[in-house]
């Protein structure tokens, strides 16, 4: 699994995992954005995506993520 920083804006970080299985389905992706305190990045009020919730039906080996290396 590569997991990386995507976007780091003002006290929020994107993070990325394009090979995460999401439940049986093998490598969908997912995204987490994490919220900056004073004293480093947290994850209370964590968001999550992944494809199906932006309409992907098709998820298995998507990469959900990996877009946004490039």
């Amino acid at each position: 699994m590569r997991n990386r920083t995507l976007v780091t804006a003002a006290t929020l970080t994107a993070l990325a995992a394009d090979s995460e299985d999401i439940g049986t389905v093998a490598d969908a992706g997912a995204v987490w954005v994490l919220r900056g305190t004073s004293s480093g990045l947290t994850t209370s009020k964590v968001a999550s995506f992944n494809g199906s919730d932006f309409g992907f039906t098709r998820n298995t080996g998507l990469n959900f993520g990996e877009v946004f290396d490039h």
